[in-house]
């Protein structure tokens, strides 16, 4: 890439920025004014340092870089903050942001003056989150979308936390909020894709090399006891009790020899056939049903480097939009525990109550100590948990009307959330899958959750159904061991409900939980699992029967209405 020319280096466009919000800005602005007076100054006596910026590791190694940034930063956020602000004026806002970041010369590292205990990416993801729940502009919330995504995308501004929830939620709202056919309607979701897709793969990532840490330390210890004295075996006892034996939890096998593999039990049945470690079951599909996101969910790399030229377009004063901020809602009340005992208790548990909105309902973020979340790994960890959390709580959200229409923004909100839901199951099940806390936390007691309510809601939409029972599918197939209760559930209140009950149900819901089934019953393995961890078990219901029993009436017609 060519080299930027003398007049878009670092200096020069930050002074044009500065030169920009002293013009744009009122004179009622004299706070704005002067921090932009002052901000220019610095950066006009540090041309030396500036001139390096070809090298942005060299300017963010130095410590006059952090005071640049924390002055430079004062009269962007009195900018976003004033209430008399253009458009124009936040457009130069975010787009020096913008720059910034992309370009590497915001890390994570720096200090917030103002704020020694928080870094000043968090200050600037609030900055510019602020701009897009306040300015109704297309354009700036466009700007929006992509700062956020890109802040994100880089890791060298390490966005963990409440900034990470921050800027989801915003996007969230930006994409609910939004006109179908709208240009931020559909950025707005490519940047909320891309950053959850982004969170999970880190996660992803760390797990993968937890695993191959922990498989060379096993090595190790194995030689190690390879070379100790052999004196203390004791080959003639036997070495534990016989462990009773175990079917496969393997979904999709291809290999006929597991298939046809006998299974034999021991009777008791209670707890659910674990998953052979040894082995992935793939994830089910549904024919017709399974949703797939408008933007494929891949990772970009580091955004390009460009030069510090100056923004076409959006030069217009547009009026501001004094629409209501999410900044000061109360923040969403604690969730109960995980029900236990009877599996009714899940059916019958009240939702988590979020705060009160006109239109959705989204929490306010968590505040979360980054400096005690202990290593990155363990950020990462926090924010997919809490990501997870949060979309399915919003989608188990009750409209605000009894009757809503398909494209309101209720039901674009939950469509939206079961989707987000969807595609993080489909790219990282089987990591998920290795997480207890998150399996405790985040599926057990809310994706478990979800199913039920979204499955035996009144009337539900076609599109709501359709992705329930795609999640369902998702949890067949990797959660079996450790959702027992909820598939039962599952399988009781929503899909035998759906077949045995023509009144209550459409023939478009029947035919899903027919597609449902036959992708079930296309591994006889399945069903031996499911005759074994329900029928064998006394404290729970005869699922394998209940589900014979209901395709063999439908089977015959005496389970279909014809009127409908």
């Amino acid at each position: 890439m060519a080299s930027p020319s003398p007049s878009d280096n670092l200096q020069g466009y930050l002074t044009r920025i500065l030169n920009k919000l002293q013009t744009a800005s009122s004179k009622k602005h004299k706070e704005l004014r002067e921090a932009a007076r002052v901000a220019l100054d610095i950066v006009q006596d540090s041309g030396s340092l500036l001139s390096h910026y070809n090298d942005p590791n060299y300017i963010a190694a130095s410590p006059d870089w952090d005071s640049i940034l924390n002055k430079l930063v004062t009269p962007l956020q009195l900018a976003a903050k004033s209430k008399a602000s253009s458009a124009k004026l936040l457009s130069y806002t975010v787009d020096c942001f913008f720059k910034l970041i992309s370009l590497g010369y915001i890390r994570g590292s720096v200090v917030d003056e103002s704020n020694p205990e928080a870094p000043l990416i968090d200050t600037i993801i609030g900055i510019i989150v602020l701009i897009g729940s306040e300015c109704a502009d297309d354009g700036v919330q466009v700007q929006v979308a992509k700062t956020l995504c890109s802040a994100v995308e880089l890791h060298l501004c390490e966005v963990h936390g409440e900034a990470l929830q921050s800027s989801v939620r915003c996007c969230y709202l930006m994409h609910v909020g939004s006109k179908t056919q709208s240009k931020i309607h559909t950025e707005a979701k490519t940047a909320l894709q891309k950053i959850l897709n982004i969170t999970f793969e880190r996660l992803r990532t760390h797990v993968k090399n937890s695993s191959s840490s922990n498989g060379d330390n096993n090595n190790n210890n194995s030689n190690d006891d390879a070379k100790t004295p052999q004196a203390a075996q004791t080959p003639h006892e036997p070495s534990s009790v016989a462990a009773p034996i175990e079917i496969r939890s393997s979904i999709s096998s291809t290999n006929p020899t597991q298939e046809d593999a006998p299974a034999t039990a021991t009777g008791e049945g209670e707890a659910p056939v674990p998953a052979n470690e040894g082995s992935e079951p793939a994830a089910l599909e549904l024919e017709d049903i399974s949703i797939t996101p408008t933007v494929p969910l891949t990772a970009s790399g580091t955004l390009p480097p460009k030069p510090f030229a100056e923004e076409e377009g959006n030069d217009s004063d547009a009026p501001d939009a004094e629409e209501e901020s999410d900044e000061e809602k109360p923040p969403a009340a604690e969730t109960s525990p995980a029900p236990t005992g009877s599996v009714d208790a899940l059916v019958t548990a009240t939702p988590p109550v979020m705060r009160a909105g006109p239109i959705i309902e989204f929490a306010a973020p968590q505040k979360t100590d980054r400096h005690t979340t202990g290593d990155n790994a363990d950020a990462t960890f926090e924010d997919a948990l809490q990501l997870f959390i949060q979309l399915c709580k919003l989608s188990i959200q009750p409209p605000s009307e009894k009757n809503p229409h398909p494209e309101s923004a209720d039901m674009r909100s939950k469509v939206l959330s079961l989707e987000l839901v969807l595609s993080i199951l489909e790219t990282s099940g089987p990591a998920l899958r290795g997480m207890p806390r998150f399996v405790a936390e985040g599926l057990r007691e809310h994706l478990g959750r979800l199913m039920i309510v979204n499955g035996t809601a009144p009337n539900p939409l076609p599109r709501v159904y359709k992705l329930t029972l795609s999640i369902f599918l998702h949890v067949m197939s990797y959660f079996r061991d450790h959702m027992k209760d909820h598939i039962e559930l599952v399988f009781t209140r929503v899909m035998m409900k759906a077949l045995d009950s023509p009144a209550s149900s459409t023939m478009q819901q029947r035919w899903m939980v027919l597609q449902v089934m036959q992708q079930i019953c296309k591994n006889p393995q399945t069903l031996v699992e499911i005759f074994i961890n329900y029928d064998c078990d006394v404290n729970s219901r005869d699922v394998f029967e209940r589900v014979v029993h209901s395709l063999a009436k439908g089977a015959q017609g005496t389970g279909v209405d014809s009127n409908k």
